[in-house]
């Protein structure tokens, strides 16, 4: 659906926290990297050095989880145009694990999903690699309490927020470069054929940006995809489980030196079975 530096000194204040964009979401772009002069860490009780490498689709609601539960660690940014390529997803996520692991943070989180299998094979020799144990972003915001199967996406529904609606442009953009090109009627026919199994829109109301800034480009989707829209109940439950430390069976927790595997999605545990 889904952006270095020198080992850290043990002594000395740790520095504040800043947040990408502090004047406002980058739609432009991806938000920018935290460029600190020396790593700090959201440390645990236990001693524990977290950063947090975060996919840009995820800006509102990381930003959401953060200001409750960041606890001055760094943020690390994947633009969102890697998303559209799993190989190209993976080969960024573990370069910027590589980069991270000489700040010599001992957890590396990851605000990302399987997102067609970009995050197999991700490892890490230093650190644990956490991250939510669910297929995609979408199923992850659409979790709104207790997990009781695998993902709550339904088939044939386009699902936006205002990260998506931004990024989402194969709809309305496509149409429109049809229409241009082929003239109206040939547009509709070629959409049809693209986007014709879609039966809705919806908008996942998850608490983090407001549904009316988006309403705009949700309209247009259902017009060029000739369908309604709905709201759907989301929250961001599981993105401040990852932030907070609060790790259940919906997280996934990769010791160092192992490798992420698919099979680690299919091993959570629902509510209902415990």
């Amino acid at each position: 659906m889904g952006a270095t530096g020198a080992a850290p000194a043990k002594t000395g204040a740790m520095a504040q926290p800043v947040m990408p964009n502090p004047g406002g979401v980058n739609w432009s772009g991806s938000p920018d990297d935290i460029a600190a002069t020396a790593p700090y860490f959201g440390e645990t009780e236990d001693g524990q050095r977290r950063i947090l490498v975060a996919c840009a689709m995820l800006e509102d609601e990381v930003r959401a989880a953060y200001a409750q539960y960041g606890r001055g660690m760094a943020i690390r940014w994947v633009d969102r145009g890697y998303h559209e390529n799993p190989d190209t997803l993976r080969a960024k996520l573990q370069e910027m694990i590589s980069e991270v692991e000489t700040t010599g943070a001992t957890q590396i989180l990851l605000a990302i999903g399987l997102c067609g299998n970009g995050v197999v094979g991700l490892v890490s020799e230093t650190a644990s690699l956490v991250m939510p144990r669910f297929d995609d972003c979408i199923n992850l915001m659409l979790c709104t309490g207790s997990r009781d199967c695998r993902g709550k996406a339904q088939a044939g529904i386009m699902y936006l927020t205002r990260g998506w609606a931004h990024d989402a442009t194969m709809v309305t953009g496509q149409r429109e470069f049809y229409a241009r090109k082929y003239g109206e009627r040939r547009a509709d026919r070629l959409m049809k054929a693209m986007f014709g199994a879609y039966k809705g829109v919806s908008l996942i109301d998850n608490g983090c940006y407001d549904l009316d800034s988006i309403d705009d480009y949700a309209q247009a989707c259902a017009k060029a995809l000739d369908v309604g829209i709905q709201v759907d109940p989301g929250s961001n439950a599981i993105l401040e489980k990852l932030l907070s430390g609060q790790w259940d069976s919906d997280i996934l927790v990769c010791p160092p030196g192992r490798a992420i595997q698919q099979e680690d999605f299919d091993e959570w545990e629902c509510a209902g079975c415990r």
